[in-house]
């Protein structure tokens, strides 16, 4: 029982995140609970979140334009935990957040430009967990080309 224990809190520390474990008795059977989370920014322990949306993406762009993604949802952030976009073309693309079809409406970068050749792609390798990609609850996922490209792949995501 104890060997379990100790893998579960190696693979928590490896992974950077907190692990708190007790035993418990249920039933005459010991056993272990164990919580995983992460520390956030304001120091406290926060359960992960994991993502459980999959978006396929294609796109074309006619260059300088801002694409909405991903709709936002009331009150909720869009939190990614991988994706890849490939390019037909050469293009700088480039995440940002707001509302409206293209975003045009209090919008801000989320992401700085990411030149990609053509026929090429670039990609966030998948994660088990969620990193926050909004700021402001109920702002959609957008993704801007600076060149005009066809864009396709797919995002992991989840909105909480």
């Amino acid at each position: 029982m104890k060997l379990r224990y100790y893998l579960i809190l190696a693979f928590a520390v490896c992974f950077g995140l907190a692990a708190f474990a007790g035993p418990t008795d249920i039933g005459g059977t010991p056993s272990v609970q164990v919580a995983l989370g992460a520390l956030g920014s304001d120091g406290l322990l926060h359960q992960m979140k994991v993502c459980d949306r999959t978006l396929a993406i294609s796109h074309a762009f006619s260059g300088g334009d801002t694409w909405s993604m991903i709709a936002g949802e009331s009150g909720k952030k869009i939190q990614v935990c991988g994706f890849y976009f490939g390019t037909v073309n050469l293009a700088g693309i480039q995440f940002s957040e707001g509302t409206g079809g293209t975003c045009g409406t209090g919008s801000a970068t989320v992401s700085g430009v990411s030149v990609v050749a053509a026929n090429s792609g670039i990609t966030m390798t998948p994660s088990p967990f969620a990193v926050a990609f909004t700021s402001t609850g109920t702002d959609s996922l957008c993704l801007y080309s600076n060149n005009p490209t066809t864009v396709t792949g797919w995002i992991s995501y989840t909105v909480q």
